[in-house]
């Protein structure tokens, strides 16, 4: 198998040869030059059409098969990726691509766990969050014990009506 490279970003040029025969056709006589030109369009879009499906069955392909990420693939496709956020929005878009396209050839949703992260009531339950903030844990503690972020043992505790001890900072004497 051939090592994967982004496809180099290619502009077609403005104004296609057919454009510009339809062109001198309009010059000549638009309304003979009309349905040849919306003959021609409607094949294209047929064309770009079923363009459009092979494209995302090799996405979905690119995903599932070799284990490439949406950011990855919005490299690959040339979408903007040069910033964080950049990266995020294009990803976010690949991913959205994804789930159309399993959708469209009737494919689970997707084949990673994605989605609502799990439930952590058999973790944090109250007497485990009880003692805990009783001994003057943080939630940044507690949750890098649990193996969890801050934000979800603030909101268990939150749940149970509990809240962390306010700690204060202490001047290091040296």
């Amino acid at each position: 198998m051939t090592p994967l490279t982004t496809v180099d970003r290619v502009r077609p040029p403005k104004v296609t040869p057919a454009a510009d025969q339809f062109e001198k056709a309009v010059a000549a006589n638009p309304v003979e030059a009309l349905p040849r030109i919306e003959a021609a369009r409607r094949a294209v879009m047929a064309e770009l059409e079923e363009l459009e499906r092979v494209r995302r069955r090799a996405m979905v392909a690119c995903k599932d098969d070799l284990g490439l990420t949406a950011s990855d693939l919005a490299e690959i496709i040339g979408m903007p990726v040069e910033t964080r956020q950049q990266r995020d929005s294009s990803a976010s878009r690949v991913r959205q691509i994804l789930i159309e396209a399993r959708g469209e050839f009737g494919m689970a949703p997707s084949d990673s766990s994605g989605g609502r992260p799990p439930v952590y009531e058999d973790k944090l339950t109250r007497e485990f969050l009880e003692g805990a903030l009783a001994s003057g844990a943080t939630f940044v503690e507690i949750a890098r014990e649990v193996g969890v972020g801050p934000a979800t043992v603030a909101r268990y505790a939150d749940r149970y009506g509990l809240s962390a001890p306010r700690r204060r900072r202490r001047a290091v004497a040296e």
